[in-house]
């Protein structure tokens, strides 16, 4: 008999957690923005923003997001999420004090949704507020001005590596000569063939040859490209890797970085 009612109890206690979290995951959150959230501490909200501050570990990422650049909301995932500056997100959880500041803990996957990754701007408006924007994902569209390649992404059988050149418009494929130096690969010109005083060696091996003067047998999957970005009476130097030289008017893509002390800003591409 004793047993018997231990099952029961037993049985009703995981309906009960199942009920329970059932109805957690159903209640309807509140819909507040950033400024009002300190107003709903212990409550459920929902909150829309974007990301200004992120720092990402394996258990949980930490990240502070804001919608007018003026207030502001802590959120602690109870997951890792991969979430950077820039990106524009919805949260729910239960909103906390920390350090006089409300934070939302987020717990599940189900509670973050990224909308965009990136955050979508103008390069004036960008320019115009380089503190604000400094560390964030961006995109924008401007025209492509002065493109130089500043290194080749050469490939053979045996993998891959960055050959530096000052400009470069020869051929695709070929025997890429050149010296390698401080652990980088510096090419000085491409032919048909090995010419004799360079040893033929692989993307395999290449940085064994610290200091020699080495070719290799490859050919040309993309290039690593400077270029500036224009806007009206805005430009900004660029850094990105494209499968052909870009031209005209683009969308880019990257993070943007504004040194103060220098007053130099660029963007370091990236893709999806």
């Amino acid at each position: 008999m004793g047993e018997r009612w231990l099952l029961i109890v037993n049985i009703l206690i995981v309906i009960s957690l199942v009920g329970l979290y059932a109805y957690k995951e159903n209640i309807e959150p509140i819909r507040t923005n950033v400024e009002n959230c300190g107003k709903y501490v212990g409550e459920y909200v929902e909150v829309r923003g974007i990301v200004i501050k992120s720092t990402i570990s394996i258990k949980s990422t930490f990240f502070t997001i804001t919608d007018d650049f003026v207030h502001r909301v802590y959120a602690i995932t109870a997951f890792h999420a991969t979430i950077y500056p820039g990106a524009s997100v919805i949260i729910r959880g239960v909103v906390r004090e920390y350090h006089n500041l409300p934070e939302i803990t987020v717990e599940s996957q189900e509670n973050l949704k990224i909308v965009e990754k990136r955050y979508p701007i103008s390069l004036p408006v960008l320019l115009e507020n380089p503190e604000r924007y400094s560390g964030m994902h961006v995109t924008f569209f401007a025209m492509v001005k002065n493109p130089k390649i500043i290194y080749l992404n050469l490939t053979d059988r045996y993998g891959y590596v960055h050959g530096f050149v000052s400009g470069y418009y020869g051929e695709r494929a070929g025997c890429f000569h050149g010296r390698v130096k401080n652990g980088s690969f510096i090419v000085e010109y491409v032919s048909s063939k090995c010419t004799p005083g360079y040893t033929n060696t692989t993307t395999e091996d290449i940085m064994r040859h610290e200091g020699s003067k080495v070719c290799i047998h490859a050919r040309i999957y993309g290039f690593g490209v400077k270029f500036y970005a224009t806007d009206e009476n805005y430009s900004i130097t660029v850094y990105d890797e494209y499968t052909k030289i870009p031209s005209g008017y683009i969308r880019i893509s990257g993070v943007f970085i504004y040194e103060a002390h220098t007053a130099r800003y660029v963007i370091y591409g990236e893709k999806d």
